[in-house]
């Protein structure tokens, strides 16, 4: 009933998780937050992984490596992850359909598929959308 409340994705963590590995999970999103914002992104999406292995339930993690693996240019793995949240995560909140549409863009692929994409991204939440809207669907 209340996917987005805090309180009660804390709660849930802890039911799934347990108190250790959801301390844990937590540390390593720490890390791989100072490592991504240092510009240590190979390091920054190592962490992330390894996180998604403690909490799987949780797509950002992925979505973050992904995101990571991008800004690297390793285009082939970060497709990989976001392909995998969108295909495995149904209520995610549209950030790997944002990218991978931004690397249909890259690549030259279908840009009504690019279109596609973002406007599913926009629809789920995630604001950066419309910006690539606006920028390449217009």
């Amino acid at each position: 009933l209340y996917p987005n409340d805090p309180k009660f994705e804390f709660y849930r963590s802890a039911y799934f998780l347990g108190d250790s590995l959801r301390d844990t999970t937590k540390k390593l999103l720490n890390n791989a937050s100072v490592e991504f914002n240092n510009k240590n992104y190979a390091k920054s999406a190592e962490i992330y992984l390894q996180a998604s292995r403690f909490d799987p339930i949780d797509p950002s993690y992925l979505e973050n490596a992904g995101h990571s693996l991008y800004l690297l240019n390793d285009k082939s793995k970060a497709k990989m992850l976001f392909d995998s949240v969108i295909t495995y995560y149904p209520n995610t909140k549209g950030k790997a359909y944002y990218f991978k549409g931004l690397m249909l863009i890259e690549s030259k692929s279908s840009l009504e598929e690019s279109c596609r994409m973002f406007s599913i991204s926009l629809k789920r939440g995630y604001s950066d959308a419309q910006k690539a809207i606006n920028l390449f669907c217009k």
